[in-house]
């Protein structure tokens, strides 16, 4: 019962993995899924490496790989993916992200909610200091 749910979930949902984003590579992800899929939810949630950027809309397989490809996804994940799509067996597993992962029995990995928007902004510009005179 429980992999048949999770089947059905990937179906109706594009899951895309940033791993160590640039904060505009996280911006122009988010804003190119908000631009395109207008009308769907967008949640966004941090990792240990990066982000996992996940867009509730119904799509295809193919759909789904491209989509992905568009919005920089890893691409080890998509190659991963493209052989997974070929294998009727194996399709279910296609577009994962876990929640969580675990090595050796601890957890080192886990989402956490994060508003992306919230994030002050950081430049690496330096700071230009007004000039001024001593005497």
């Amino acid at each position: 019962m429980g992999g048949q749910h999770s089947r059905v979930g990937r179906r109706v949902r594009i899951g895309v993995d940033l791993d160590k984003p640039t904060r505009l590579q996280l911006l122009k992800t988010w804003f190119n899924a908000s631009y395109f899929f207008r009308d769907a939810q967008i949640d966004v949630k941090e990792t240990a490496k990066g982000f996992h950027v996940r867009i509730f809309v119904a799509n295809t397989v193919v759909e789904n790989l491209d989509v992905r490809r568009s919005l920089g996804d890893d691409v080890r994940r998509i190659e991963y993916d493209e052989k997974r799509s070929r294998c009727p067996m194996l399709v279910g597993w296609v577009d994962t992200l876990f929640n969580a992962k675990w090595r050796g029995g601890k957890m080192v990995s886990e989402e956490k909610p994060c508003n992306i928007f919230s994030e002050a902004f950081v430049t690496r510009l330096p700071a230009r200091k007004p000039p001024f005179s001593l005497g």
